[in-house]
């Protein structure tokens, strides 16, 4: 039987080929100072390898970071240290959940992202403790985060079980020259508000994630793209609303002549969902009667399109499957 693969990012990013993972709290004293940390323990593990290649190391939100840049199996001693002494995030999202039961009472909670924070002294320059906290995340379907469980507390430390389960349903996406997924990086930051980096960049609402379009808005067709590996599904529209191109006369001797510029706005609307064949029998049930499908010729191939034959809103489009559209309404001149 084929193993679950966890991933873990902590500085880098690892892929854990295990049945289940087994992880306590501990604290180790360092220099007068407690340090606590999550302590993991695979069960029949098969491989922990590191491979940043799915990283966006490298983009501009990124410089400050550290990576090391390589691939590989990790194996013996390091293997140990590193399973021992581990802060980061526990997922394998989008494609699966996190089914967690804690020893204590045996209760069991669905999460998308755990994250294992603090329980150190803040990096230089910075000056101070970092309390302890592992929290246990769900993205809600209109991409809100929600902290559905937190140890924090010695009294409350507990050893929790995770497995991995099919994730169903909506998931989070982003708009990035169409749908695209948030990769370890997009979702540490995703949860903090924050695109971290060494130039200390400020919270920021995450537009092209949610978009910045709140009202409800009128729908006549969506791009349908099915995955049959990964069982993703995505939709997206984009539309333009204005478009002006024009001439700046330039009378600079070392850049005579006029330059060609242009101003665009656009409204983009997106989804995306795991599924089932069962819910995706659903998903078309549920707008059967109210779209049709065709296939259209869209940037030199062929795009399966659903066109609503009825009046259709985001709202709408909600009741009728379960999936919320988000909507971004983009300005570019150059």
């Amino acid at each position: 039987m084929d193993k679950s693969i966890f991933k873990l990012y902590s500085t880098n990013l690892y892929s854990v080929h295990a049945d289940s993972l087994v992880c306590s709290i501990a604290n180790k004293n360092i220099d007068g100072i407690d340090n606590i940390f999550a302590v993991i323990k695979p069960q029949n593990i098969s491989l922990l390898s590191m491979d940043n290649s799915s990283l966006h190391v490298g983009y501009s939100m990124n410089i400050g970071r550290e990576f090391l840049e390589r691939k590989g199996i990790i194996e013996g001693e390091e293997q140990t240290e590193f399973l021992s002494f581990f802060r980061g995030m526990i997922y394998n999202y989008p494609a699966f959940e996190l089914i967690v039961e804690f020893e204590k009472d045996h209760s069991i909670i669905n999460c998308d992202v755990i994250r294992v924070k603090g329980g150190c002294k803040r990096e230089l320059p910075y000056y101070g403790y970092v309390p302890f906290a592992v929290e246990f995340i769900e993205f809600a379907p209109n991409g809100e985060k929600h902290i559905i469980k937190q140890i924090s507390d010695p009294a409350d430390y507990d050893t929790f079980r995770i497995k991995l389960a099919p994730k169903i349903g909506q998931i989070l996406s982003r708009l990035f020259a169409g749908v695209c997924f948030l990769d370890a990086i997009d979702l540490d930051d995703y949860i903090d508000g924050v695109r971290h980096s060494y130039q200390g960049r400020g919270g920021y609402h995450w537009k092209e994630v949610k978009g910045d379009v709140n009202s409800d808005s009128q729908i006549s067709s969506l791009e349908f793209s099915i995955n049959l590996n990964s069982h993703i599904a995505k939709l997206y529209d984009r539309k333009n609303l204005y478009y002006r191109e024009y001439q700046v006369i330039s009378h600079a001797s070392f850049d005579p002549g006029p330059d060609d510029c242009y101003e665009s706005t656009d409204k983009f609307i997106w989804a995306a969902f795991s599924f089932n064949e069962s819910f995706l029998l659903s998903f078309l049930a549920s707008i059967e009667t109210v779209s049709s499908f065709s296939f259209e010729k869209q940037n030199y191939e062929n795009v399966m399109c659903i066109r609503f034959n009825k009046e259709m809103t985001k709202n709408r489009f909600e009741e009728l499957t379960g999936i919320h559209l988000f909507e971004l309404t983009q300005h570019t001149s150059g």
